[in-house]
């Protein structure tokens, strides 16, 4: 089936879209969720476990 030029533009138009609302979206989470993600990470992380350690220890 041959696609008119004009239907061809208007796809690609429309998947633009699409990938554009997605990536929008992806970045609205990351914002709104990245902190929490960043402070469990650190929070577990080895160095910050030895320094609650070391201060308890005090």
């Amino acid at each position: 089936m041959k696609l008119s030029p004009q239907t061809r533009r208007d796809i690609k138009d429309v998947l633009g879209l699409l990938l554009g609302t997605f990536s929008l979206f992806v970045v609205i989470c990351g914002i709104l969720v990245g902190p929490d993600i960043l402070a469990a990470i650190a929070a577990d992380h080895p160095i910050a476990m030895a320094t609650h350690a070391f201060l308890a220890a005090r």
